[in-house]
C-alpha cells in the first residue's frame, strides 16, 4: 500500500476549554486583555495552539469542528443531558464567538450542523474521509472520540501531547476502540449526565465486553450473571436507563454537512484578514512569528511569557550536530570548543528509585557554534557503545571552573549533586532556568525543562510523555544513546534560550539580587545539605512504632468497647454507621456527604463535647498517621551507602518563596505534641558531635511590625515583651500582668490569623468560638492596632493597581485572580496578597540567614548546615565547639538584614533534635 493523504480534524471547542483551563493552570496567556479591558487569554492560547499546527504540519485536508448553538437531538431524547454542568467563566464567554474568526483567519474551513454536537460532526467527516481512502489524524482529548480510532484514524491529545492508536485506546479503557462507545454506556459519564448502568464500574463494563463482545453480547447472557448484578440487568427500568445511555453516546456518522468534503481545504492564512484579526486582540508577537511585515505600532505591555519569545529557535538558528563522545580524551576537545564560545548549556538524566540514588545515565553539552556533545555513562542495552566512567568526567573540571565562561542548566541543585559523585565543583556563573522561571514568572514544581520552559508552539515532549508512565514508563538507561542525545539535544537548545530571555526579563523585573544574593547560592547549599543528610536512629524508631502499636490497639479497643461492636475504623462510612446511626449520636456541626454522615475532624470536634468515642477516634488517627508517615516510612529511606536519611529540598516549589521538603517531607513532623518530640528523636548527631538548633523567634510577626511600622508592635519587640501578652492587654483593655493563659492563646490566635488574612469566621473555628465574638476580638485588635490595618488595606490596594504583591528584598507574586469577576475568587486573592509580602520576606530573610551561616561555618571545620525546617536551621558540630559555633549561627541569623525591630534567634544544642530544640 501506498502512504495515505493525511486528513486532519479538530475539536474547535475541545481546543477552547483546554486553552482556557491549560491558560489557569500553566498561566500562559492568564490575565491577558486588550487595551480596552477584554479579555483574551483563552484566544491567545487557543491562537498559539493552531499556529503550532500550522507552522509544523500546514495542513492540506482540514476541517476544524465546532458545536452549533441551540440543543441537539440529545437533548430531545433526554432533557437533562449536560444538565449538570456548570455554565463556563464570564471570561470565557465574552471570548465565545471570537474562536471561529481566529480560526477562519488561517484559511481553515469551521464546520457545525444544526442539532447535533461536534462529535457528530467529526464522526461523520472522519468516516467520509476514511471511506476516500485518507488517513485521519483527530486532535481532541474526547474520550468519546476514541471510539473513532482505527489503523486509518489517530487521535492526538494536544495538551497532554499523547497519540491514541488502537493499542493505546485499549490500554486506557481495557475494551478495544469499537467497544468505547458500549463501554461508556455501561459507565455512563457524570459530566455529561449519562447515567449508564448503576453498580457497573470501568473494571466491570470491560470484562463484561471482552466476555461478551458487545454491550448486545452482554444482555444476551445475563442469565449468566448472579447475586445483584444480574437483579439489575433484569430491572426493566435500569435497562430503559442503560438503553438511554446507549443513544446519547453513539456518535452519528451520517450528519448532513453544509460543506462537502473535498471543499474541506486550507486556504492558507491571508496576510490582510489575519493582520486585521490578530491587530483587534493586540496578538501583535503572533503577527511577528508568521513572518508579517505590518506596522503594528506600540506594542501592549501585556504581553505573556509565551509571546515574549518562549518558543525553540528555528531549526535555521539551531546548531544540530551531535557528537556522542567515545573517550575521556574526546571531552577535552569538547572543553576547548566550548570555553571559547564563552556560554554553554549543560543537561544531565540520571536513573534511581530516589533522590539520594541516582546516578548519571548521560551527560549532555551544548554550544549554539557546536552543538551536541553526549556523554554516555549508563545505558543498558546490546550493541549499546563504550559507556564512560565518573572518574572520566575529570576532563570537565577546566571547562566547569572557568569563572569567565557562563554555564546554563535546569535544575543547578541537582546537577550540582550529580557532578559531585563524579568529584566535580561548578564555579562557572550559572544560569538557572528553573529558578529564573520561578522568580520571573512563578513557575512552580517544574523540574522538567520541557514542562516549566516550552509552550504551545514548542513541538518538544515533556519527560513524561517521552518516556510514558506507569507500568509502560521507559528507562533513560534503556534507550539508544542516538534516540536520547537527539532529544536532549532539543532539550538543551530549550533551555540555552530560555536562560537567556530569563535573564534579560529578571533584570527588567529587578529581581537580579534576589537570584544573585539568594536563589542561586541557596540552590548550591541544600545540594550540599541533600549530599550530607543526616542520621536516624532507627532501632529508637522500630521500639517507638511497638509502643504506638500497643497504644493504638488499646485505644481501638475502647472505641469498640463504646460502639458496642467491631468495625473498620478506616471506613468513612462504616464510622459513620456506627456513630449516627447505630450510637445516635448528634452534634451541632454535623453534615451529610454522598456516603451519610461526613467523619472529617471538625465533626470528631464537635462530637467529642458530647461522647468520649470522638475523643478516642481523633487521637486513633492522629497516631496513625504519624506511624505511617514517620515511623514505619523513615527507616526504608535510609541510604544503605551514607547509612543516612536525605530529603529533597524544593527551592522552586511554592508561590511565596518558602522551601519545602518532600522524599520524606520534614516539615509536617508535629512540634509540640509528645509524640512529635518522640520522632525528632531519632534525629541525632554522628558520634562526638551535638546539633545546634537555631529558631528565629516570632519572624513574621517581626516583619509585620517593620513593614506596617505600627508604633504597639514595635515598641513591644524592642522592649524585649511577649508581643501576644502586649496584644491581649491591648485588645482586653487589662494590664500585662493581669492577662491570663487563655486571654493569651487568644490574642495569639488573633495575631497569627490576621496575618493570613483570617475573617471571623476562620477565627471563630480557629478559637471554636461564635462568629460575632470572633468578629469583635477582630474589631477590638485593629481599632489598637490601627497603623497596622491601615497597612493591611495598603498592601490589597497596591495587589489591585501593580497586580502582585512584593517582599522587602523584591520578590513579587502575581495575582490575576483580582481581576475576576469571581467574588469568592478575588476574596481568596486579596488574602494571600495580604499574606505575600510578609511570609514571602520572612522567607527571604531564612534564605539569606543559611546563607550567611554557611558562610560563618567555614571557619569551623567540624561544622555542618544538615536541615532547614520553617524558620528553624539544624547544625551538626564537634561537641567541643558547639558553644563557639552556636554564638557564631546566633550572630550571622540575627544580623543578616536590618529591621527596625530586632530579629531574635533561639539557639539551643543536644545530642538530638529534640534536645537541641
Amino acid at each position: 500500500m501506498g502512504h495515505k493523504t493525511e486528513f486532519y480534524i479538530l475539536d474547535g471547542y475541545g481546543y477552547i476549554f483546554r486553552a482556557y483551563y491549560g491558560m489557569a493552570s500553566s498561566r500562559q496567556g492568564g490575565g491577558l486583555s486588550t487595551k480596552d479591558g477584554f479579555p483574551t487569554g483563552a484566544l491567545y492560547v487557543y491562537a498559539q495552539m493552531l499556529l503550532r499546527l500550522y507552522e509544523g504540519v500546514n495542513p492540506k485536508h482540514i476541517a476544524v469542528a465546532f458545536d452549533h448553538k441551540g440543543k441537539t437531538f440529545r437533548h430531545d431524547l433526554f432533557p437533562e443531558y449536560k444538565a449538570n454542568r456548570s455554565a463556563p467563566p464570564d471570561d470565557l464567554v465574552k471570548q465565545f464567538p471570537h474562536f471561529k474568526t481566529i480560526t477562519e483567519s488561517l484559511g481553515w474551513p469551521v464546520v457545525s450542523a444544526k442539532g447535533f454536537e461536534a462529535d457528530d460532526v467529526i464522526a461523520t467527516i472522519a468516516k467520509q474521509a476514511c471511506e476516500k481512502n485518507f488517513h485521519v489524524t483527530l486532535f481532541s482529548g474526547d474520550k468519546d472520540l476514541m471510539a473513532l480510532v482505527s489503523e486509518d484514524l489517530d487521535m492526538i491529545d494536544p495538551m497532554r501531547k499523547i497519540t491514541y492508536d488502537p493499542k493505546t485506546v485499549e490500554a486506557k479503557f481495557g475494551v478495544p476502540p469499537q467497544l468505547v462507545a458500549d463501554y461508556l454506556a455501561l459507565v455512563g459519564d457524570t459530566s455529561d449526565n449519562i447515567p449508564g448502568m448503576p453498580g457497573v464500574g470501568k473494571k466491570t463494563a470491560a470484562k463484561l465486553l471482552n466476555e461478551h463482545g458487545s454491550l448486545s453480547g452482554v444482555l444476551s447472557h445475563v442469565d449468566t450473571m448472579k447475586g445483584k448484578m444480574k437483579e439489575r440487568f433484569q430491572d426493566s427500568a435500569l435497562l430503559e436507563q442503560l438503553a438511554l445511555s446507549e443513544k446519547l453516546v453513539a456518535l452519528n456518522e451520517e450528519v448532513e454537512l453544509p460543506l462537502s468534503l473535498d471543499s474541506m481545504l486550507s486556504e492558507g492564512a491571508k496576510e490582510e484578514v489575519v493582520t486585521k484579526v490578530f491587530k483587534e486582540f493586540e496578538f501583535f508577537g503572533l503577527l511577528k512569528r508568521l513572518g508579517f511585515k505590518h506596522d503594528f505600532g506600540a506594542e501592549p505591555e501585556q504581553v505573556s511569557e509565551i509571546e515574549a519569545g518562549s518558543k525553540l529557535p528555528t531549526q535555521e538558528k539551531r546548531n544540530t550536530n551531535i557528537t556522542v563522545v567515545a573517550s575521556a580524551e574526546g571531552i577535552k576537545d569538547w572543553v576547548s570548543l566550548l570555553k571559547d564560545e564563552g556560554f554553554y548549556a549543560l543537561h544531565g538524566v540520571t536513573n534511581g528509585d530516589r533522590h539520594d540514588r541516582e546516578r548519571l545515565v548521560g551527560l549532555a553539552l551544548y554550544g549554539d557554534k557546536n552543538g551536541t556533545a553526549y556523554i554516555p555513562m549508563g545505558h543498558r542495552y546490546l550493541g549499546m557503545p563504550t559507556m564512560l566512567k565518573e572518574g572520566d568526567l575529570k576532563n570537565l573540571s577546566p571547562l566547569l571552573t572557568d569563572s569567565a565562561v557562563e554555564m546554563v542548566c535546569h535544575d543547578s541543585k541537582n546537577l550540582r549533586k550529580r557532578l559531585l559523585d563524579c568529584g566535580l565543583v561548578v564555579k562557572n556563573k550559572v544560569i538557572d532556568t528553573l529558578i529564573l522561571a520561578h522568580l520571573v514568572h512563578g513557575k512552580t514544581n517544574a523540574t522538567d525543562p520541557v514542562a516549566c520552559l516550552a509552550n504551545a508552539s514548542t513541538a518538544l515532549q515533556t519527560e513524561e510523555s517521552f518516556l510514558g508512565k506507569g507500568k509502560h514508563k521507559k528507562l533513560y538507561e534503556s534507550l539508544e544513546v542516538e534516540e536520547l542525545s537527539a532529544y536532549l539535544t532539543e532539550v538543551l537548545c530549550l533551555i540555552s534560550e530560555s536562560g537567556k530571555r530569563l535573564q534579560k526579563e529578571l533584570t527588567d523585573e529587578g529581581l537580579n539580587r534576589l537570584y544573585d544574593e539568594i536563589e542561586l547560592p541557596v540552590s548550591q547549599l541544600l545540594a550540599d545539605m541533600e549530599k550530607r543528610g543526616v542520621l536516624l536512629d532507627v532501632d529508637y524508631l522500630h521500639s517507638l512504632g511497638i509502643e504506638v502499636s500497643q497504644l493504638l490497639t488499646s485505644l481501638k479497643e475502647e472505641i469498640y468497647e463504646m460502639a458496642g461492636e467491631t468495625f473498620n475504623l478506616g471506613s468513612p462510612k462504616q464510622l459513620s454507621h456506627v456513630l449516627f446511626e447505630k450510637m445516635g449520636l448528634r452534634s451541632a456541626n454535623m453534615r451529610k456527604n454522598k456516603t451519610g454522615y461526613s467523619t472529617d475532624s471538625d465533626v470528631l470536634n464537635g462530637l467529642s463535647e458530647v461522647h468520649p468515642i470522638g475523643e478516642r477516634i481523633l487521637k486513633c488517627r492522629e497516631l496513625m498517621k504519624l506511624k505511617t508517615t514517620y515511623l514505619d516510612a523513615l527507616p526504608p529511606l535510609v541510604n544503605k551507602e551514607t547509612q543516612r536519611l536525605h530529603t529533597l529540598f524544593n527551592n522552586a516549589s511554592t508561590s511565596t518563596g518558602r522551601l519545602s521538603s518532600q522524599s520524606p517531607n520534614l516539615q509536617n513532623i508535629p512540634i509540640r505534641t509528645s509524640l512529635g518530640k518522640k520522632i525528632r528523636k531519632a534525629f541525632v548527631a554522628k558520634d562526638g558531635h551535638v546539633f545546634i538548633s537555631a529558631d528565629y523567634s516570632q519572624i513574621e510577626l517581626r516583619v509585620v511590625a517593620h513593614l506596617s511600622k505600627d508604633p504597639v508592635l514595635t515598641k513591644v519587640f524592642k522592649a524585649g515583651g511577649d508581643v501576644h501578652t502586649q496584644t491581649a492587654a491591648e485588645v482586653f483593655g487589662m494590664d500585662l500582668t493581669d492577662v491570663t493563659s487563655d486571654e493569651r492563646r487568644i490574642a495569639k490566635a488573633v495575631n497569627y490569623g490576621l496575618m493570613y488574612g483570617q475573617t471571623g469566621f476562620g477565627l471563630s473555628k480557629a478559637l471554636d468560638i461564635p462568629v460575632f465574638e470572633a468578629n469583635n476580638y477582630i474589631a477590638r485588635y485593629f481599632k489598637k492596632f490601627s497603623v497596622l490595618e491601615s497597612y493591611m488595606k495598603e498592601i490589597i490596594s497596591d495587589a489591585y493597581e501593580k497586580g502582585y504583591a512584593e517582599t522587602m528584598l523584591g520578590r513579587k507574586r502575581p495575582f490575576p485572580e483580582l481581576k475576576k469577576s469571581n467574588k469568592r475568587l478575588r476574596a481568596a486573592a486579596e488574602r494571600m496578597a495580604q499574606n505575600a509580602p510578609i511570609q514571602g520576606s520572612a522567607a527571604d530573610l531564612m534564605k539569606l540567614a543559611m546563607v550567611s551561616v554557611d558562610d560563618a561555618l567555614k571557619d569551623i571545620d567540624a561544622a555542618k548546615l544538615l536541615l532547614t525546617v520553617h524558620d528553624e536551621l539544624i547544625i551538626e558540630v564537634e561537641k567541643g565547639k558547639a558553644e563557639d559555633c552556636a554564638a557564631l549561627v546566633k550572630e550571622a541569623m540575627e544580623g543578616v538584614y536590618e529591621l527596625s525591630v530586632p530579629l531574635v534567634v533561639d539557639v539551643g544544642t543536644g545530642r538530638d533534635w529534640s534536645e537541641a530544640h
